[in-house]
């Protein structure tokens, strides 16, 4: 067994490898140190050789995911540790894949890698649409057909060229070389200018190439364009490896450029960054891996994202995993109502609290203030009504929280004897005054300034003179709906403080429900539509939510479907929209639909002369707007606005 550095730099790569725990590599693409070149030492990995995953700059500043992005607190870092599981003995082809951006920023995705990917819920911070899951089981079925050709020894490769953004290929003389574009023309050597190319790369022949298109057409698929977007990577032979531990392990010393892998030997003194890694690897203290996304979540966070998109809902989740240490993969996996049940049981126990901020809510209801009392009965007292300090939420949680007998504190900055974490929950965060709110509470959360931290601070409160303080094992889980208000308008002493988790539309949840179709209606594909009008129109803060439509795993039908639209989705465009229906008519389709009678909204010239007496020097609107209830009971009126 021997031991490898993979120098991840490229965020397309190494954030989807993580979480799907599966990582594909070139093989012996390692670069010699002096010592190994002397030594004249093989530097191919093998099955069983251990690998160590390390994170360039540019994964600590595009990282899309929130929880792995708070991990990666610099760079270089060695980031996970896992071991050789396969050996593929020849070059990793893959297929080109934008994700919708532009093509120029499209990454090569190796099939065996695809077949892992599209189990994700979203790549690169942004969920998979219809469009993309149906390209995506395109290039599975493409790749397919090219393992077993090559099962046949009916692919051969040749030398492969990239330049200008574009393949270049070696004919049958090697003398010649085709294009990979359509109808792969011939091209001079000599115009190209490759000579001085010295990366090596195969892909395969113009006989191969045409074999594959032959075979993907017998398949029902476009073999012409799908061999086009056919690419490849670097060296003849690749790797899998499987990820086995995490390390979040800060390195010292700067990576340098094209440094892609590097062989790790123990009497190897010649490489600095080397000689780092062998120190923090001695050094380090590997989580056993359950989930390869069990990650430690921040003390404070907000889920935030456009109405409907299962925050709220995911506080159960979020909740849970934080109080029994688990990874959010393996309770997403679990029935809902087995978390939630869970849930309720840690409410319960006390770990976990609730409560939702609003326009009227203050410093006296959520740290502390004063009351007015009513007399009793038996009270003997000359007035009717006295005065009293009362607890707030917060501050009652952190009090039982520093009861417990498990946590006791001989002084405010003694560490407790035990973390078992406790969660509280503001639902509607940003609909508060912050300020008023929190109060001096805003520094006391800072988990450097936890009780147990490594900064542990309190204060005087000014009602009782209580001191007071935030213990460590408290975890502050909010949420926030960017259609109410923008992120941009929140507190910023609030915004340094927290770690902000995007929740947008995720249609991949209703496909997951078994929401398919309602009466020939493609829901995923209509939602989907409808966000992509309103994010033209508007922005994705005001999209609409998956939620508004998993009623339908219950009752499939037009009449559930009508109810929805009616009562959510048709007031939240008015809302949106200040009832400016021209613009609703645009994202429901209306303005292109010929049939007036699948027009959600229905619209009609003004004629002047019918409505007043003379005539009137004002400016009217040219239509009116009805909502046609009848259409919404048609099941015409819903394909039409995709």
């Amino acid at each position: 067994m021997r031991e490898f550095a993979i120098f991840s730099n490229t965020i397309e790569e190494f954030e989807p490898f993580i979480k799907t725990g599966t990582f594909y590599w070139p093989r012996s693409l390692a670069s010699k140190t002096e010592y190994q070149r002397k030594n004249n030492i093989d530097i191919n990995e093998n099955i069983g050789d251990v690998v160590y995953i390390i994170a360039g700059a540019k994964i600590k500043n595009n990282i899309k995911d929130p929880v792995l992005r708070g991990r990666i607190t610099g760079f270089p870092m060695i980031t996970h540790r896992g071991t050789v599981t396969e050996i593929f003995e020849h070059p990793a082809m893959g297929y080109r894949y934008t994700h919708g951006r532009n093509p120029d920023a499209s990454f090569m995705l190796p099939f065996e890698f695809i077949e892992e990917i599209i189990k994700l819920d979203a790549y690169l911070g942004k969920p998979f649409t219809t469009e993309n899951i149906t390209e995506l089981k395109q290039a599975i079925e493409l790749g397919k057909i090219i393992k077993e050709l090559m099962k046949n020894n009916e692919i051969h490769f040749k030398r492969a060229y990239f330049k200008d953004n574009q393949y270049f290929i070696e004919n049958e003389d090697s003398n010649s070389l085709f294009k990979l574009e359509d109808g792969l023309p011939n091209i001079n050597k000599g115009d190209v200018k490759v000579r001085n190319i010295r990366t090596y790369r195969e892909m395969p022949s113009k006989e191969s190439l045409n074999k594959i298109a032959k075979k993907c057409k017998e398949y029902g698929l476009d073999g012409q364009a799908l061999i086009l977007k056919l690419r490849i990577w670097r060296e003849k032979e690749f790797i899998k490896v499987k990820i086995d531990e995490e390390m979040f392990q800060e390195l010292e010393g700067r990576l340098q450029e094209g440094v892609s892998t590097r062989l790790i030997l123990k009497e190897d003194e010649s490489d600095n960054l080397i000689n780092e890694i062998k120190r923090n690897i001695g050094i380090t203290n590997h989580i056993p891996r359950k989930e390869v996304f069990s990650l430690e979540f921040p003390k404070n966070q907000i889920l935030y994202g456009p109405p409907g998109t299962g925050k709220t809902y995911n506080t159960v989740l979020y909740a849970v995993a934080i109080c029994d240490k688990e990874s959010l993969a393996n309770l997403e996996s679990l029935p809902y109502k087995q978390v939630l049940d869970r849930y309720e049981q840690l409410k319960k126990e006390g770990r976990i609290a609730f409560t939702t901020f609003h326009q009227s809510y203050g410093y006296e209801e959520f740290i502390e203030g004063i009351k007015p009392v009513i007399k009793s009965p038996n009270d003997d007292s000359m007035s009717d009504l006295r005065y009293v300090y009362a607890d707030g939420v917060f501050k009652k949680f952190c009090e039982q929280v520093k009861e417990e007998k498990d946590n006791e504190y001989t002084n405010l900055t003694d560490v407790p004897r035990t973390d078992v974490p406790r969660v509280f929950i503001i639902d509607e965060i940003n609909r508060g005054n912050i300020s008023k709110i929190f109060g001096e509470l805003i520094t006391l959360i800072e988990p450097t300034k936890r009780i147990g931290g490594a900064e542990p601070t309190t204060t005087t409160l000014p009602y009782t003179g209580d001191k007071f303080g935030v213990p460590n094992n408290v975890y502050l889980l909010g949420t926030m709906n960017t259609a109410d208000r923008s992120i941009a308008l929140l507190d910023t002493a609030l915004r340094r403080r927290f770690t902000f988790i995007e929740m947008m539309p995720n249609v991949n949840v209703l496909t997951k429900l078994g929401i398919i179709e309602v009466e020939g209606v493609q829901v995923a594909k209509m939602l989907e539509t409808i966000n992509e009008r309103i994010e033209s129109l508007f922005d994705r803060e005001h999209t609409i939510g998956h939620s508004y439509f998993t009623s339908l795993k219950k009752d499939p039908s037009l009449m559930n479907l009508a109810g929805i639209f009616m009562n959510s989705i048709v007031p939240l465009l008015q809302e949106y929209f200040y009832e400016d229906y021209s613009k609703i008519q645009f994202v429901l389709g209306d303005n292109a639909k010929a049939d007036r009678a699948h027009k959600f909204v229905l619209d009609t010239d003004i004629k002047v002369k019918n409505v007043f007496k003379g005539n009137p020097d004002i400016d009217l609107p040219e239509k009116k707007y009805t909502i046609q209830k009848a259409a919404f009971y048609n099941a015409e009126s819903y394909k039409q606005i995709y």
